[in-house]
């Protein structure tokens, strides 16, 4: 490899020493344990060597008592254990709330051990999820320790509810199918994004599947190309970077309309939950760069980023 000249080796020396003690940040990739797979094929996470990659480098998980509550315990704490970051998202239905007591959801993931610091509250008495200020304001009195990101489903029908509750909202999880047209995705998803930079808020987007897209590579490059769109849609919105951001989460996902044949491992296929979990996080140097643009529109990592 051709020498760097000595003062912009020092130079790029500096940047990245400064860089590490800043401690940068990186979106995140969380995998969703919520499925309509048969128990069979979220039992085969047990198999840690099947996805080490990821049980080391995602997040954590989202916590869904279905189908992984009906695994014999045993397998559920293996599951639970083979994570290397004991941290979850739980979910809670707004009507499965108890307001007199401990919360069986909450109880459920940290007997495993696991801390616990945002709750997806999904509000099912309307078709996108979303919840009323008044709803919030009285999730987040019940649990003043947690982190309480609202559910949605389309920036161009509940945008307005979005903005209207910015002053108390947290965050906001996306529940978009990814397989979708891109045009769909900027439509429908994009612009959650520009919201949640803009307002220093969590913006996670959950990724269900088409029934078909076990078929060939169809979720994985959905995903992929899901993922891409919105990163390109904000290119000359957005400052260069924006994607940096540890309040980003990507959440692969296995549950659809019926029965979902895409399995979980291995991490190494073509075409599976986790698989489309590594590749997400193979993707950081493309999606998080802040350096320059080529000839061809391509975004050019910072060259540090380039030194083997």
């Amino acid at each position: 490899m051709t020498l760097l000249p000595r003062k912009l080796a020092c130079t790029i020396a500096v940047v990245f020493m400064i860089m590490i003690a800043s401690g940068v940040e990186a979106y995140e990739v969380v995998v969703d344990l919520g499925s309509t797979a048969s128990p069979s094929i979220t039992a085969a996470m047990t198999d840690r060597s099947q996805w080490p990659y990821v049980a080391d480098n995602s997040w954590g998980i989202v916590a869904n008592y279905v189908p992984i509550a009906s695994l014999p315990h045993n397998q559920q704490a293996t599951i639970f254990n083979n994570f290397s970051h004991h941290k979850a998202i739980v979910e809670i239905p707004y009507h499965d709330i108890n307001w007199n007591g401990s919360q069986g959801h909450i109880a459920y993931i940290e007997s495993f051990g696991y801390s616990t610091p945002y709750l997806l509250i999904l509000d099912e008495s309307n078709s996108s999820s979303t919840m009323t200020r008044d709803k919030l304001l009285a999730v987040e009195a019940h649990f003043p320790d947690k982190t309480i990101i609202m559910n949605a489903r389309s920036w161009k029908k509940d945008g307005g509810l979005i903005r209207s509750l910015e002053d108390v909202l947290d965050g906001v999880c996306i529940e978009y199918i990814p397989t979708n047209a891109p045009y769909n995705i900027n439509e429908h998803v994009s612009p959650f994004f520009e919201w949640a930079v803009h307002n220093n808020k969590i913006i996670m987007f959950l990724m269900p599947p088409q029934p078909n897209d076990y078929i060939d590579t169809r979720y994985i490059d959905g995903v992929q190309t899901a993922v891409r769109t919105i990163f390109n849609y904000h290119k000359n919105r957005l400052p260069k970077g924006w994607m940096s951001s540890n309040k980003i989460l990507f959440l692969p996902a296995n549950y659809t309309f019926g029965e979902s044949h895409i399995h979980y491992v291995p991490e190494t296929a073509s075409n599976t939950i986790l698989a489309t979990a590594k590749a997400l996080m193979d993707m950081r140097t493309e999606l998080e760069a802040d350096g320059s643009e080529d000839s061809a529109g391509n975004i050019v990592p910072p060259l540090f980023l380039l030194l083997d």
